[in-house]
């Protein structure tokens, strides 16, 4: 995606309307997934209105619910905030709602009101029962499989419009057909893979050994095969991406989640970060809670002054000028993601990071190869 013609645009704004999540996911890098509060509307109001109001907002914006299930709160809750967001939002803005939720508590209701609304659905479903429920379970150890799965029926029953994120663990390597085979069963159109990381509470990932690379490499060999052999039936998102950057390249210099203000995150209570969204609720001694400004108390001017000046902005620009200096893929990246930095290196001022070793260096090179291929140009 190209940069706005604003060069301090807002693209992404992540609300949490609560922390709180109704299971518990092995490999959430989520803290505080227990705690009930919930976003005032008085929060509500005033964050929406000090971020649509400003100039930081171009020509689209996306405004997406997530950092806990948002499907917890009541409908009631998002019709007041589209309705607010649009009665704030300046003419012609492009503002689109997103949602991201695991699917247990999809209903009729739900289906209508998403589809009323035109709101954007992720849904996360880690591909079949012995896979999905393998990490995704309530927190009495039951999985959660059978339950999406009704969820999925009914978005599908509806007609409303959901994509799929799968989260691959290293198990999940072993069955790039099972994974394929699977969505086309049950219709799922729109996929999205990512790896299980070392991020935000999230200690440790499964890809952390020796044989990583190699594995999601046959991994995505396979289901890029699958695709080619099955024209239409699913539309990968690391294919969409990687395909025009491998023609093309990332505008120079533009990294979404490295660049002030591109994305900001902010906390049921107002509170408000930046760069990687991971870094909402993550701790460090060098840099305490990752919190920028307060936006219940402060103007959005002052804490973009802070954050430009702030010790956080320069390691992250030193660390995407260390990518640029030594990585041939950085056309690709941009420098990579300072949450996945931070969670595996202690520093934002570091380079390579299993994620982009993985997400990006492997699956560039596998989507190039698969290019190949349908050019007759292998071997």
């Amino acid at each position: 995606m190209p940069p706005p013609a604003i060069p301090e645009a807002i693209e992404l704004l992540v609300l949490q309307g609560t922390g709180f999540c109704n299971i518990d996911c092995s490999y959430c890098y989520l803290p505080g997934r227990t705690d009930p509060r919930r976003m005032s509307d008085e929060t509500l109001r005033t964050v929406l209105a000090k971020v649509l109001r400003s100039r930081f907002v171009a020509d689209a914006l996306t405004i997406c619910w997530h950092a806990g299930e948002p499907l917890v709160l009541p409908r009631s809750f998002y019709a007041r905030a589209i309705a607010l967001a649009a009665s704030l939002a300046p003419p012609g803005l492009r503002l689109t709602h997103n949602i991201q939720t695991n699917g247990l508590l999809i209903d009729e209701a739900w289906c209508g009101f998403l589809r009323e609304h035109g709101i954007r659905l992720g849904l996360s479903l880690d591909g079949p029962a012995f896979l999905h429920d393998a990490a995704r379970r309530t927190r009495s150890g039951e999985g959660t499989h059978a339950r999406v799965m009704r969820g999925v029926a009914l978005l599908q029953r509806h007609r409303v419009p959901f994509h799929v994120i799968t989260v691959l663990r290293s198990e999940s390597l072993d069955h790039a057909d099972a994974l394929f085979d699977f969505y086309v069963e049950h219709g799922v159109r729109e996929v999205a893979f990512n790896i299980d990381e070392t991020d935000g509470v999230a200690p440790v990932s499964s890809h952390a050994g020796p044989g990583a690379g190699a594995a999601l490499r046959g991994f995505f060999r396979r289901f890029l095969e699958r695709m080619r052999g099955a024209p239409g039936a699913i539309s990968l998102r690391e294919q969409v991406w990687a395909t025009p950057a491998i023609a093309n390249g990332l505008p120079e210099g533009y990294n979404q989640e490295a660049e002030p203000f591109r994305i900001v995150s902010v906390t049921r209570d107002g509170r408000m970060a930046s760069f990687s969204p991971e870094l909402l609720g993550t701790q460090s001694a060098a840099h305490g809670d990752f919190i920028l400004g307060d936006l219940m108390r402060e103007d959005l001017e002052t804490i973009r002054v802070r954050t430009e000046r702030s010790r956080l902005a320069a390691e992250i620009a030193a660390g995407v000028a260390a990518c640029r200096d030594r990585c041939a893929y950085f056309r690709f990246c941009g420098g990579g993601a300072p949450g996945n930095k931070w969670a595996e290196h202690g520093s934002f001022d570091a380079t390579e990071t299993a994620y982009c070793r993985l997400m990006r260096k492997t699956l560039i090179d596998c989507v190039l190869e698969d290019m190949e291929v349908s050019l007759g140009l292998a071997g």
